[in-house]
């Protein structure tokens, strides 16, 4: 009896073993795959984030050589109030920032444009006024304003325009002979037609759109200015054009006629006369290379 209990007990124990092991083995099983799909899964992770990495050192590259600047959208005009809805923020080059560049939106907040404002550039504090600024002629600093009348030959068919350069010449009687000179030299053009907008604010010309002739005032120095103010009561004036950084003097200032009609004395072809003689009446007679007739006496001219 004893036996056969210890028999049972015997087999109940190793299937008892037999179980746990099984049980351990399936346990160890499933922590395994567990183990292999958070490995896998951290790999797509990696994975995904390797593919998106090539667009973060762009980011970071604009961050670090741009600065965001304010500017306008379009022109805004000397003594117009800056408006909001005008105004955007533009990327610019960190290294390349125009001293007093404003930041702030508030900076902007019930100013005025002291000079044209252009578009799609940083807006500076010296471009800003309290007051409302009543448009006025850039002169610089001891220099002078002067008014002359053009046309479309004058005027360079309308191409002085605000801020380019040019000569003046006067053509007038000089010693009896028509003479052109250089009167002022590399003059900077104010105004056309009472307009300050240079070719940047007028947009795109169209030659068609553009009248010629009128005014067009010129800042010189002083001794210039009176200079073109007599110059007006001698003869015409005109506009030589010149490129905006040419500052040489020009070498030639003076041509007078005597210059362009070059009239190059022929010499006298040298004339060869020789006498001759004829006998009229039984009179001997010489006729000379003027066409003079002198009888001979004696075989003597009289």
């Amino acid at each position: 009896m004893n036996t056969k209990f210890g028999g049972h007990h015997s087999t109940l124990l190793r299937g008892s073993r037999r179980d746990h092991l099984m049980f351990v083995a399936a346990a160890g099983l499933a922590f395994s795959l567990l183990i292999i799909l958070v490995v896998v899964s951290s790999s797509r992770n990696v994975d995904a984030t390797r593919a998106a990495a090539p667009e973060t050192p762009q980011v970071q590259h604009m961050a670090v050589g741009t600065v965001t600047l304010l500017a306008s959208s379009k022109l805004i005009r000397t003594g117009d109030r800056i408006q909001p809805g005008v105004i955007k923020e533009i990327y610019w080059p960190r290294h390349d920032v125009p001293d007093g560049a404003v930041l702030e939106m508030a900076e902007l907040a019930g100013k005025f444009a002291k000079v044209n404002i252009n578009p799609e550039v940083p807006i500076v504090r010296e471009q800003l006024s309290e007051q409302k600024i009543f448009e006025t002629l850039p002169i610089t600093m001891g220099m002078r304003a002067v008014t002359i009348q053009v046309d479309g030959e004058t005027g360079l068919e309308g191409w002085a325009l605000p801020g380019t350069k040019v000569d003046v010449a006067l053509t007038h009687m000089k010693d009896g002979n028509l003479t052109t000179q250089v009167i002022v030299q590399n003059s900077r053009v104010l105004s056309y037609q009472g307009s300050v907008d240079g070719p940047m604010e007028r947009g795109t010309l169209s030659r068609k759109s553009v009248k010629t002739g009128g005014t067009l005032t010129l800042e010189v120095s002083p001794g210039d200015a009176l200079v073109i103010q007599t110059s007006k009561k001698l003869g015409s004036l005109s506009l030589i054009g010149r490129d905006a950084g040419d500052d040489v003097a020009t070498p030639v200032s003076e041509i007078d006629q005597r210059h362009v009609i070059k009239t190059v004395a022929t010499p006298a072809a040298s004339r060869v006369c020789k006498r001759g003689s004829m006998r009229i009446e039984g009179r001997e007679y010489i006729i000379d290379c003027d066409g003079s007739i002198t009888p001979l006496q004696g075989g003597v001219m009289e």
